[in-house]
């Protein structure tokens, strides 16, 4: 990604296991301060906790996360206290592809009726029983 944005003179910092945290430093900084810096490229594993950027405004997930809670970890760095513009989450998923059908399932598993039934059954303290 870094290598095509620079292709267009497209000014990016990037953060992941491959650098040190130093160097990571240096790239957040950029970013968050030089205006031309346009594009942060974050792997999940290094920039997955503990960061504010509110100074993007735009989140392209490339890769895939399996897991909805920290990929809503993730998205809510732009969301922090002092976002002043709309946050945006593009994800880029390839057709035909495992990850089209993994992004069903935490849907899948939120509208099942078993799994309303067992929730509603929970809230109210009863016993659940499936009648099929």
């Amino acid at each position: 990604i870094g290598i095509e944005l620079a292709h267009h003179s497209i000014l990016s910092a990037k953060i992941d296991g491959t650098i040190t945290a130093r160097a990571q430093e240096r790239a957040l900084e950029n970013f968050f301060n030089n205006p031309e810096c346009e594009v942060l490229i974050a792997s999940i594993a290094a920039a997955g906790t503990g960061l504010n950027i509110t100074c993007a405004n735009i989140f392209y997930l490339m890769e895939p996360i399996w897991n909805p809670a920290i990929e809503a970890q993730d998205v809510d760095q732009l969301h922090r206290i002092g976002q002043q513009r709309p946050v945006k989450v593009i994800h880029y998923i390839t057709p035909d592809s495992v990850e089209v059908n993994m992004r069903k399932v935490p849907f899948k598993l939120i509208v099942d009726p078993d799994c309303i039934s067992i929730l509603k059954s929970f809230l109210m303290g009863m016993p659940y029983s499936n009648h099929q």
